[in-house]
C-alpha cells in the first residue's frame, strides 16, 4: 500500500475537506487488515475490500456491456490481444470445448508461463460475461476456461507483421 503524508493524515482528522482517493484506499486497506487479522487463517474470505477504483472502473465497464448484443447462442468469440503492447495475437474462446485458444504466428516471443499470465484474465472472467448474456453452462458454471496455444500455426518473426498475420489466423 502506498505511503500517507502527514498533510493527508490531517485531512482524516480534520475533514474540512472531502477526503482524497488516496487517503481512502490507505483506509480500506487499514480496515481489510484489521478485519482479516481478526479472522482465523483457514476461513473462507466471505468479504473482499475493494479500492477507490473499483467503482470507476465498474461502471466504466458497465457502459460498454449495457450496449453489447445479445451473445447467448454465439460458439467462438475471436478477438485480438496486444501483449504488452508490443505484438499482436488472436484470442478464440471456443464455448463449446471451454478453451481459450491463443493464435499467434511468434511463439518464440513469449514463454508458455507468461502467455498463461496473460490470457488468465480472459480465461477468468469470460464465463461470467456468458452468464450475464444468458449462455447456459450445465456443469462448467463458473468454471475457469482451459488455455492452449497451438505449435503448428506457421510462424513468422517480423513483429510488425504480428497484427496482419493474428487477423488472418481468425
Amino acid at each position: 500500500m502506498g505511503n500517507i503524508r502527514s498533510t493527508q493524515l490531517y485531512e482524516v482528522v480534520e475533514r474540512a475537506t472531502q477526503l482524497s482517493p488516496q487517503v481512502v484506499d490507505v483506509l480500506i486497506f487499514h480496515t481489510s487488515a484489521l478485519f482479516w487479522s481478526q479472522s482465523s487463517p483457514k476461513q473462507i474470505p466471505i468479504c473482499v475490500f475493494m479500492d477507490t477504483q473499483f467503482v470507476s472502473q465498474f461502471t466504466k465497464l458497465y457502459t460498454k456491456f449495457s450496449k453489447l448484443p445479445s451473445y447467448a447462442e454465439v460458439v467462438r468469440f475471436y478477438f485480438p490481444f496486444f501483449v504488452d503492447k508490443k505484438y499482436w495475437v488472436a484470442i478464440c474462446v471456443d464455448c463449446s470445448s471451454w478453451t481459450v485458444t491463443v493464435l499467434e504466428c511468434n511463439t518464440a516471443l513469449r514463454i508458455d508461463y507468461m502467455m498463461t499470465k496473460d490470457v488468465r484474465p480472459v480465461a477468468s472472467m469470460f464465463p461470467y460475461l456468458l452468464k450475464q448474456v444468458g449462455r447456459e453452462f450445465g456443469t462448467r458454471e463458473g468454471k475457469v476456461m482451459g488455455f492452449e496455444r497451438p505449435r503448428t500455426i506457421p510462424q513468422q518473426n517480423a513483429v510488425t507483421h504480428s497484427v496482419v498475420s493474428s487477423l488472418l489466423l481468425i
